[in-house]
């Protein structure tokens, strides 16, 4: 919820379901990944990101409902208005 940047260590910690490498290694570890991957028939690839992000794309309209909700709840308010101007300084 806070949009902000977590190091490998703070992902390790909250269980990310995914190997955390240093940051020396990050590149060519995603190099490996991807001479693995392009081995792989393309409709085997399409299947799998497919099943892999099937549960985000089932909760996505529920997901977007609430945040609608919530800015038709909030963005009237004066200091909401206030801080986007501000934020945007005329740029909207």
């Amino acid at each position: 919820l806070s949009a902000k940047n977590y190091r490998g260590e703070e992902l390790q910690k909250r269980g990310v379901p995914f190997q955390v490498y240093p940051r020396a290694e990050v590149l060519d570890q995603a190099f490996s990944l991807a001479k693995e991957l392009i081995k792989k028939p393309r409709n085997s690839l399409i299947t799998l990101k497919n099943h892999l992000v099937q549960t985000i794309r089932d909760e996505l309209p529920s997901i977007i409902e609430a945040e609608e909700r919530m800015h038709r709840q909030t963005i009237h308010q004066p200091e909401v208005i206030e801080r986007i101007e501000l934020l945007f300084q005329g740029n909207i």
